[in-house]
């Protein structure tokens, strides 16, 4: 009875796969995620299908400018085949039955594109389903308390006398400015 049921299922999947044609959403993922410099970052992946039965094949790869291309992991079902770059081993955790990868501690070489390929086969299907996702991923860092001058340092001000106030931080990205005049 389980087996006519997965059957059935199949069969209303591949049907509902040929009616919506090829644009068909199987794979979901952002595609822009901003991550604070040394905190965790999961680069989050869902399937729109159910994964029994199904043979799954996919890999990460980074693309960045300080290295191009890097391939991260590759990746069967649930089992992961990890890069012998020993660099990346740490760096990075891939959190099946999904393929949403863990950037364990970003850094500002972790920011770039992150591509996913994922090859998708389904029972008594021939032929695999290829799908690609990217997401971009920015590097934030927290930003310092800020700094502000006073120029000239005198201690005593004129009314006509013209000042200057320079604000800075010491850490941060994108950083922006605003000053208020309260009358």
């Amino acid at each position: 009875m389980e087996h006519l049921l997965t059957a059935v299922c199949l069969l209303l999947y591949k049907a509902l796969f040929v009616l919506s044609g090829p644009d068909v959403v199987l794979v979901i993922a952002p595609t822009h995620i901003h991550g604070t410099k040394g905190q965790p970052l999961l680069l989050p992946v869902e399937y729109n299908f159910a994964i029994k039965d199904v043979d799954i094949q996919g890999s990460w790869h980074l693309k960045n400018k300080s290295n191009g291309l890097t391939h991260l992991v590759t990746f069967r079902n649930k089992t992961v085949i990890a890069d012998m770059h020993m660099e990346y081993t740490n760096k990075f955790s891939f959190h099946p039955p999904n393929a949403s990868l863990k950037i364990n501690r970003l850094d500002d070489t972790e920011e770039g594109e992150y591509e996913l390929t994922i090859n998708i086969r389904f029972s008594n299907d021939a032929q695999p389903v290829k799908k690609t996702k990217s997401i971009k991923v920015t590097v934030d860092v927290p930003v310092s308390r800020p700094l502000i001058r006073l120029t000239p340092a005198t201690a005593a001000i004129e009314d006509k006398d013209n000042v200057t106030l320079s604000c800075w931080v010491q850490n941060g990205t994108r950083v922006q400015y605003r000053w208020l005049r309260e009358t």
